[in-house]
C-alpha cells in the first residue's frame, strides 16, 4: 500500500464556494463555512426554487437544534426554512452519527467513528430522487473499518477473569478495534495479576485499549496472605496495608505481592 498522496477520482468535487454545482437533472447549492463558527444560518443565502428548476439539493454544515440555552448561537440551521424554499433534500454535516430529521433532511455522519460515545457513525448515504418534489430514497451503507466497543465487566471472583479473557479472545480484527473497558467488583491479588496479564496481551493486539478500573478492588485471598506471610518489617507492612482501606494501600499491597512472588520464582 502506498503512503503517498491519494487523489480523489474525477467524480469527486470539493464545493468550496456558494456557487451552484449543476448536473443535467439536479442543482446543488453549497453553504460552506468560511470560519469555524458562523453567527448566522449558513443556509441563509440559498435561493428559493424558481419555476422550471430541476431537483434542488442544499449542502450545509451545522446544527438543527440550538443547544446554547440563550448564549450566542453558532452554525444553527433553520431546516424548515430550507424546505419551505422548495429544496428536495438537505445534506448535512456536523454530527458524526447518521441521523434523519425528516425524509428530506439527513446527516450522513462521519465515515469512521472518532470517539466511543458517538451514535451510529461509519455510514455513507446513497440518495435517489426521481424528480423535483419526489420523496428521496435514502440507503445507508456501512463504510467504517474501525470498531469502537464499550464493555463492562463486574468481577465477583477470580473466575470472572476468564470472562474478560474470553471477550478479548473473541474480538475479530483486533488491529482495527478500539475497546473501552470498565472493570468493577473485586478479585484476589493473584487474580489481579492474571487480569493484568490478560489486559497487557489485549493492549498489544488492539488498535487501542482504554481501561477504567477505579471501581475494581483487591480482596486478598487466604493463599495471597500465605504468600505474604513473612516476619519483621515486611510482615507489619502487610498487616497495615490490609487494613488501610484506600486505593493507595491496595496498590501497595498488590505491588508487594508481585515482588514477593517474583522473588520466590
Amino acid at each position: 500500500m502506498s503512503l503517498g498522496r491519494v487523489r480523489a477520482g474525477e467524480h469527486v468535487h470539493a464545493l468550496l464556494s456558494d456557487e451552484p454545482f449543476v448536473l443535467p437533472h439536479a442543482r446543488f447549492h453549497p453553504c460552506p463555512l468560511r470560519r469555524r463558527h458562523e453567527r448566522d444560518d449558513p443556509t441563509r443565502a440559498s435561493p428559493k426554487r424558481a419555476p422550471g428548476d430541476p431537483i434542488l439539493v442544499a449542502i450545509a454544515h451545522g446544527a438543527l437544534i440550538d443547544f446554547t440555552e440563550g448564549l450566542e448561537s453558532k452554525n444553527v440551521i433553520d431546516w424548515r426554512r430550507v424546505m419551505a424554499s422548495g429544496y428536495d433534500y438537505l445534506a448535512l454535516g456536523d454530527w458524526h452519527g447518521t441521523l434523519s430529521f425528516d425524509p428530506r433532511v439527513w446527516y450522513s455522519g462521519a465515515p469512521e467513528p472518532t470517539r466511543f460515545k458517538e451514535k451510529r457513525p461509519g455510514y455513507a448515504l446513497i440518495v435517489e430522487i426521481d424528480a423535483p418534489g419526489a420523496t428521496p430514497r435514502v440507503e445507508e451503507i456501512a463504510v467504517a473499518r474501525t470498531r469502537w466497543t464499550e464493555q463492562r465487566f463486574d468481577l465477583a471472583s477470580d473466575e470472572s477473569v476468564g470472562e474478560v479473557e474470553r471477550f478479548f479472545a473473541s474480538v475479530g480484527e483486533p488491529s482495527m478495534t478500539l475497546v473501552s473497558a470498565h472493570l468493577s467488583g473485586h478479585v484476589s491479588l493473584e487474580g489481579r495479576a492474571r487480569l493484568e496479564a490478560v489486559l497487557a496481551q489485549a493492549r498489544g493486539s488492539l488498535m487501542h485499549l482504554r481501561i477504567d478500573d477505579s471501581e475494581l478492588h483487591d480482596r486478598p485471598s487466604e493463599e495471597d496472605l500465605r504468600t505474604l506471610a513473612v516476619d519483621g518489617f515486611v510482615g507489619r507492612a502487610v498487616e497495615t496495608l490490609r487494613t488501610g482501606g484506600t486505593g493507595a494501600s491496595e496498590d501497595a499491597l498488590r505491588l508487594l505481592h508481585r515482588f514477593v512472588v517474583e522473588e520466590r520464582r
